[in-house]
């Protein structure tokens, strides 16, 4: 008697207890996974899919929204007996990617829901920073002073090198690139959203527009000058004026000078270096890379073109492991073909 008492007990309380319902989520690229536990229920509702016991379902990207999402476990008379919730942040809701770049975007976080954008090895493109995203259906992504085209977000920023100051006695547009906008998703029918965005680009200012010739000219507004007195060109990673710019800068300029192609390569031979500190020394196999440069006025129009071929020993090197050093030509030659189309 004893025993059967209990095992009645039991059976008693078995069937009092109330259903429960609780779970936990990942996000994928293609929405979020819900994995369900249920206790005192065999089947249930969540999110429109019939579950059991240890299910994983998905909740589709389109089904979401930036902040809080709930969903109720319901029975099979549609009562409510647990949840599951999560906060989808936008960086799970553009779904944003970048690769081959040294591009960095770093939103704030916001109160409401702390996940922030952030983006990192976004490349250059044409004159603009690009990134891939995913919006999500509906949604109508803009970003201030940018474009969406598609899954691509582009922020120009060859106009930040307009204005650079324009100097013979040194390289310019030192720095890095660094400006702040403002994304923005908007959903029909539902909450809208936004954040400031820092954007840093660790590549000079001037790179998207002399980059970019001739195309980048086109913003350019002016006359072309009969008789030029200011050029700018790229030796290297640096960029060089020749002329007199006076107080003008990269917009003022008369002659854009880019690099249009770089021949095979040519044997010149071995140099000899000194070690910094005086002690010992190497020597290394050069080979010159022989480079057309041409050169466009204001409007974009080629008016002269040349191939200078690197000569002599560079003044310092390092030391490369396969013992063979590629030259180009330097800024003294560059410079001095720019010079003879001025009118200095």
């Amino acid at each position: 008697m004893f025993k059967l008492s209990i095992v009645l007990c039991l059976t008693v309380l078995g069937a009092c207890a109330d259903p429960f319902g609780h779970g936990s989520n990942r996000v994928t690229p293609e929405g979020v996974e819900l994995t369900v536990h249920l206790s005192d229920i065999s089947e249930a509702t969540l999110a429109g899919q019939t579950i059991h016991d240890g299910d994983t379902i998905l909740v589709p990207r389109d089904q979401l929204k930036v902040g809080v999402n709930t969903w109720d476990f319901l029975t099979a008379k549609g009562e409510a007996f647990g949840d599951i919730g999560m906060t989808w942040g936008i960086q799970d809701a553009l779904n944003p990617s970048c690769s081959g770049g040294q591009g960095t975007i770093t939103g704030d976080a916001q109160p409401s829901y702390t996940q922030a954008l952030r983006i990192q090895d976004c490349p250059l493109v044409n004159g603009a920073i690009e990134v891939q995203i995913q919006p999500l259906a509906n949604a109508v992504v803009t970003v201030d002073g940018g474009t969406v085209e598609g899954n691509t977000l582009r922020m120009p920023v060859m106009h930040l090198a307009l204005d650079q100051s324009l100097s013979t006695s040194s390289s310019f547009g030192a720095g890095i690139i660094r400006f702040e906008t403002t994304l923005k998703v908007d959903y029909p029918g539902g909450t809208d959203w936004e954040q400031s965005l820092a954007v840093r680009y660790d590549k000079s200012p001037a790179a998207p527009f002399l980059d970019n010739l001739p195309a980048s000219l086109a913003v350019l507004d002016g006359q072309v000058s009969n008789t030029p007195t200011v050029a700018v060109f790229k030796t290297g990673s640096y960029y060089w004026v020749a002329g007199t710019p006076g107080e003008r800068t990269l917009k003022d300029a008369d002659i854009f000078i880019a690099v249009a192609e770089e021949g095979s390569p040519f044997d010149m031979g071995r140099c000899a270096f000194r070690d910094l500190n005086g002690g010992g020394g190497f020597s290394t196999a050069i080979q010159g890379l022989p480079t057309t440069y041409i050169a466009y006025d204001r409007s974009g129009t080629e008016v002269a073109r040349t191939v200078l071929r690197p000569g002599g020993c560079p003044t310092n090197a390092v030391r490369n492991d396969d013992d063979m050093m590629t030259l180009s030509p330097g800024n003294g030659q560059v410079r001095a073909w720019a010079e003879s189309l001025l009118s200095l």
